[in-house]
């Protein structure tokens, strides 16, 4: 059975097992190196679903790992996560086009979002037990369970044969493979999904149900942009349009965490009120979202019940929001709102 599970890739390496000059087998693992030393660690599910697993890396000091998971049968919708999870720890989930792409044909998913497969390497390598999760292109649910004994001595193995003495243990999307056709037309879950907009599902709906907000296709807010970013490599940030009003436009925003399956947080915020002092809000009016510096920026410039002007900037530090500055005008003018005045500034 291993075979159909390495033949996969050797197709990928332009190569065929019969290439392979030096092959062994490590509890299930099957390892095998090709004449240029490009080198594949390979196993078969052994419960529920048919799906393969490999580890892949070519030649070279420098060269990280390559980590593969191979739904067979039934094969993977492309469109939706895979989930992954190490003697019952909490699931990695990895999405399609971000965290995931498909190389060498419509099943072969390697996935390239570096730090969290690098993570799930880790894993792996202490672990026991790898389950897999994943919808299938018909629908419903997959699951497959894979003995992990055995993989530490097929990388030891392959290390050797390819004179690697370091034991790195990052792993990285392949630079020698062409992406699938099968993924071309699939966005990545910051800008789409099959929700409302093209969102996740899951988040509109979370959205709708626990909120009292307009429905993104009204009239009122058709037409206003969601505000959306990468925090981290398992977080990503949505700011959905709640209420418009003139030019002031409220969001709710949610982080969604990738890293473990089903994690909306509702985000709340500090706002000032020279009558009650800091309160939280879960609305902030005409926010941006700068994922190159992690700023997250607010900006309200009309009359309210406390006063006339608020801009906020909060940056993403670690797993949460930091408040880095707070403007407050008390009366209409003029001004800009980087000249309001500052009743809050980190570090002061």
């Amino acid at each position: 059975m291993w075979l159909r599970g390495f033949a996969f890739i050797a197709a990928m390496l332009a190569s065929s097992l019969a290439t392979a000059r030096q092959s062994e087998t490590f509890r299930g693992w099957q390892a095998a190196c090709t004449a240029e030393l490009v080198c594949l660690l390979s196993k078969r599910a052994g419960g529920g679903a048919d799906v393969s697993v490999a580890l892949r890396r070519l030649p070279g000091a420098d060269e990280p790992w390559q980590l593969v998971v191979t739904p067979n049968e039934p094969a993977a919708s492309l469109t939706d996560t895979l989930a992954v999870s190490v003697d019952g720890r909490a699931k990695l989930t990895f999405n399609p086009a971000y965290d995931y792409l498909a190389y060498g044909g419509p099943t072969h998913l390697f996935l390239i979002n570096a730090g969290l497969a690098t993570r799930l390497l880790g894993e792996m390598v202490g672990g026991l037990l790898l389950e897999i999760f994943y919808e299938p292109a018909g629908g419903g649910r997959a699951t497959a369970t894979l003995d992990l004994a055995g993989l530490v001595s097929g990388m030891q193995w392959i290390d050797s044969r390819q004179g690697r003495t370091d034991r790195d243990r990052t792993v990285a999307a392949p630079v020698d493979l062409l992406p699938d056709p099968a993924m071309a037309d699939v966005r990545a879950p910051v800008d789409g999904g099959t929700g409302d907009r093209g969102l996740p599902r899951r988040l509109v709906d979370h959205h709708y149900l626990a909120t009292g907000c307009e429905q993104l296709d009204s009239t009122l807010l058709a037409g206003i942009d969601v505000v959306s970013g990468r925090l981290s490599e398992s977080a990503l940030l949505f700011a959905l349009p709640c209420v418009a009003t003139g030019e002031s436009v409220g969001y709710r925003l949610y982080v969604v965490e990738t890293g473990e399956i089903g994690g909306i947080e509702p985000l709340s915020f500090a706002a000032f009120s020279p009558t009650h002092g800091w309160i939280g809000t879960d609305t902030l009016t005409n926010v941006a979202f700068d994922p190159g510096t992690g700023l997250l920026t607010s900006v309200r410039a009309a009359r309210d019940e406390d006063g006339c002007g608020r801009h906020g900037t909060w940056r993403w530090i670690g797993w949460r929001f930091a408040m880095v500055e707070y403007r407050f005008r008390r009366d209409c003018d003029r001004t800009q709102p980087r000249s309001w005045p500052v009743v809050f500034r980190l570090g002061n």
